[in-house]
């Protein structure tokens, strides 16, 4: 299994960072074989993969990767999980239990998403395959588009 390098522990961090020093303490850049070498040690990255991250992470593309673009990286990819976590302010996804106006007949409505931001409601029908988007303001139809079946979408 391999170790994500923003999940390492301060142990790990510190251990890590002696790796990116020379032997009287100063900090120095690991080249490509090196990096590989400590990636599989303290994550167990193996083959391209290390390479890929060497060249993802060696922002002034001088053959080694310092520990400073190393941190550099793991703020940005830390950011990024961070990021991806957050709840998309504005929108939510609710039960089916929206009030009748929303769903269309004979149809089963698997969910509404609420966007409050946009002013619109957006209701998801199961049978039919429709979505459908409702002015929250005026309370009328806005639009919809039909969800394509799998062998639609196989014969496009």
């Amino acid at each position: 299994k391999i170790k994500n390098i923003t999940d390492l522990r301060p142990a790990e961090m510190a251990r890590l960072e002696y790796r990116f020093k020379d032997e009287h303490g100063a900090g120095r850049g690991l080249r490509r074989d090196e990096f590989e070498a400590v990636m599989r040690e303290f994550t167990g990255m193996a083959g391209k993969m290390g390479g890929q991250l060497f060249c993802k992470i060696d922002a002034n593309d001088d053959g080694t990767v310092e520990w400073d673009e190393f941190l550099d990286y793991i703020v940005h990819e830390a950011g990024s999980k961070l990021d991806a976590g957050k709840h998309l302010a504005g929108c939510t996804v609710e039960p089916a239990n929206a009030p009748m106006l929303f769903c269309q007949p004979k149809d089963m409505v698997g969910a509404h998403v609420l966007c409050k931001k946009q002013r619109i409601i957006v209701s998801v029908g199961l049978v039919r395959r429709e979505v459908v988007f409702w002015n929250l303001d005026t309370l009328t139809k806005a639009g919809e588009a039909n969800i394509p079946t799998i062998s639609q979408v196989d014969s496009r």
